[in-house]
């Protein structure tokens, strides 16, 4: 949230903030995790900081990566999403 990266992080890394942000909103994380099939750890945080409004720049920058991945991102989460 403070404008690092998680290019470096791993698994439990993008849990213990999945964690925290459910003490801070725990709603959308409960939502998050019934109606999506399966989703990993980064596509929960790609998720909250969606939620959180940020940009697309913002998601490039924090998660290392283009925007078509940022795209991507979404496709896939999009995808697992229950009916």
């Amino acid at each position: 949230m403070e404008g690092g990266a998680t290019v470096t992080w791993q698994k439990p890394d993008f849990i213990c903030v999945i964690d925290y942000y459910s003490t801070i909103d725990v709603k959308f994380v409960t939502e998050m995790k019934l109606n999506y099939y399966g989703l990993s750890p980064k596509s929960q945080l790609f998720m909250i900081l969606e939620h959180e409004n940020m940009t697309d720049d913002k998601l490039m920058k924090i998660f290392g990566i283009g925007s078509s991945s940022v795209r991507s991102m979404r496709s896939r989460i999009k995808s697992k999403k229950k009916d």
